[in-house]
């Protein structure tokens, strides 16, 4: 018996011990991360403090790029306004310099007698562009005159030189009033006018016809002492000379015009449009007008007509220079002009136009019968315009 039970024994003692609690076994131990990113970068707090004042220092730094370059605009502004001409008077300054006058007293002088804006601008000029070797002397200057070219003067020493300016467009009346500003005596230049010329240039002008369109738009430099009378003689010459390097007579003949008619239709043609396509086209109109034998019809021949009489324009003025009543051309030019206005006269516009009108809208327009040429009027002329 006790022979059967021992095994059981063994087994119920086994189990005791295997009942046993295990021994404790200690966790492996793991070495902590580096702590990389703590160790390397900043706090945030100081990184938000840093991008703040980069904001700060950016905009400092484009606000003063931006004042510099408004400054240096403002600056070369001022400089280059400060060098353009004090007006459009076209009067003359009598003005002298002393020897031994030094820039900065010349541009004080200038200044102070209106022939120049800014007496720094000059002396910066003056000095940038080497223009400081000034000659002494007596000079003819005028406030329409830029600081470069009256410094060109007195560095040149142009001393009692004239500068006088004929602009195209312009009446013997107006030029009375131009040659006037510049100190020509009114009395004088009424003489110049007014005398029985003999000149080569006006061959074909009929001797009872002013010398009006005669006189040549250019500037001149004349001797300070220079009359009226010599002024007309040099634009003259100056005329022929353009004429006879275009050899311009010989082709006006051409056409069947005289030199002296060549010039009186140019100076209607130069009154009534400015631009050369214009110019063209209304030669074109005038020609085909006094071929079918109509009357040319310019306003600018009337109102030219009203000036010469001092009374008001209109169409019903009876003058031989009213081209709406007279047919043919009127005795003589109405205003002088640039010599390329003869172009128009010898090279007419391809076209079949008998009118045209200036418009309220700047625009010339044309037309081949006279009801489309009333249709234009009532179209293009609600307000101040020329017909013809």
């Amino acid at each position: 018996m006790n022979d059967i039970i021992r095994p059981f024994q063994k087994i119920v003692s086994n189990d005791s011990a295997a009942n046993q609690p295990l021994p404790k076994v200690e966790p492996a131990q793991v070495p902590p991360a580096p702590k990389l990113i703590e160790e390397k970068l900043p706090p945030l707090r100081g990184m938000a403090k840093k991008r703040t004042w980069l904001k700060w220092l950016g905009g400092i730094l484009a606000f003063l790029l931006i004042a510099v370059v408004a400054t240096a605009a403002f600056a070369y502004m001022w400089y280059e306004g400060a060098l353009a001409p004090v007006s459009s008077a076209m009067h003359n300054t009598s003005f002298k310099i002393d020897e031994g006058a030094t820039v900065e007293q010349i541009a004080n002088q200038l200044e102070s007698e209106g022939l120049v804006k800014n007496s720094l601008a000059t002396q910066i000029y003056m000095r940038l562009n080497g223009k400081t070797n000034i000659k002494a002397g007596n000079y003819v200057l005028s406030p329409h005159q830029s600081v470069g070219e009256i410094t060109d003067w007195l560095n040149q020493g142009r001393i009692n030189v004239l500068k006088v300016t004929i602009l195209p467009g312009r009446t013997l009346k107006d030029l009375k009033s131009d040659l006037t500003q510049y100190g020509f005596n009114e009395a004088d230049i009424e003489a110049a006018f007014n005398k029985k010329w003999e000149h080569p240039l006006l061959a074909s002008k009929p001797a009872n016809v002013n010398i009006e369109g005669y006189v040549y738009p250019e500037t001149y430099f004349m001797d300070a002492n220079a009359t009226a009378e010599d002024l007309v003689r040099r634009s003259f010459d100056e005329f022929e000379k353009q004429l006879n390097e275009r050899n311009l007579p010989k082709q006006l003949a051409d056409k069947g015009f005289t030199l002296h008619q060549g010039i009186t239709l140019a100076s209607i043609v130069n009154s009534e449009v400015s631009s050369s396509e214009d110019q063209r086209k209304v030669s074109q109109v005038f020609q085909t007008r006094l071929k079918e034998g109509m009357t040319l019809g310019s306003d600018v021949t009337y109102e030219y007509a009203a000036e010469l009489l001092g009374i008001e324009a209109s169409p019903d003025i009876e003058s031989p220079y009213n081209t709406r009543k007279v047919g043919g051309l009127p005795p003589g030019p109405i205003s002088n002009f640039n010599i390329s206005v003869l172009d128009s006269i010898l090279n007419p516009a391809n076209t079949t136009y008998l009118f045209f009108v200036a418009g309220d809208d700047g625009v010339t327009h044309y037309s081949y019968t006279f009801t489309e040429h009333e249709a234009n009027i009532s179209k293009y002329c609600s307000r101040i315009c020329s017909s013809n």
